[in-house]
């Protein structure tokens, strides 16, 4: 039930998959066979499937994770709660639209410390969401800042794969100088409520 905080939440017919076993986003219906893969409780993570992909084969699975709440989070030891909440809507003042969510993940490792010490080499620690630095260790490609990519695999180390298609380094908002390892004409980006800065380029050097 993810609802405004403070307001009530909706009951949802809840299925027969534990917390750690297989789920489908899209098992909706009470066949035995959907509700198998329907989460007990907790939230289903992970399914590749796009349900608004009319294309899509709709044959992926999550894992069902516990929820969290991300302003007083408590997890599992071995997971973190990673905040997925989204922030009040400014075309409705009237209305606190703010949404807390979040879901209780595995995590090995932490992308701002050095790959190779943290995971081990040809490794690198992939992040959730921009608002931790909590991920997983996975087997990373060899590609440098600036590098085409198409997921953040084909980048070295614990870069991320940006929106325009290429490997983008992850900075530290806690350090002296969080663009220190950002290159010449970069800087260390970050919004409101972020654990993680990402370097791009600066905005006021205007376009080269």
């Amino acid at each position: 039930n993810r609802t405004p905080q403070g307001l009530p939440g909706i009951c949802l017919e809840s299925g027969d998959a534990p917390l750690g076993s297989p789920c489908d986003s899209q098992a909706t219906t009470r066949s035995p066979e959907d509700t198998a893969l329907r989460c007990t409780g907790g939230l289903c993570f992970g399914d590749p499937d796009d349900p608004n992909d009319p294309d899509s084969p709709m044959d992926g699975l999550g894992t069902c994770v516990a929820l969290c709440d991300p302003n007083a989070p408590a997890c599992a030891d071995g997971t973190v709660c990673v905040d997925f909440s989204s922030p009040d809507n400014p075309m409705t003042p009237q209305f606190d639209d703010t949404l807390y969510l979040g879901a209780c993940l595995p995590s090995d490792c932490s992308a701002l410390a050095d790959p190779v010490e943290d995971c081990g080499e040809g490794q690198g620690c992939r992040v959730y969401a921009a608002t931790t630095d909590a991920g997983v260790c996975t087997p990373t490609g060899e590609g440098a800042p600036g590098d085409p990519c198409a997921t953040a695999d084909d980048c070295a180390g614990n870069q991320i794969c940006g929106g325009e298609g290429v490997c983008i380094l992850i900075c530290d908002l806690g350090a002296e100088d969080p663009a220190a390892v950002c290159a010449e004409g970069e800087i260390c980006y970050a919004e409101e409520n972020w654990a993680i800065g990402f370097c791009v380029p600066d905005p006021e050097m205007g376009t080269p």
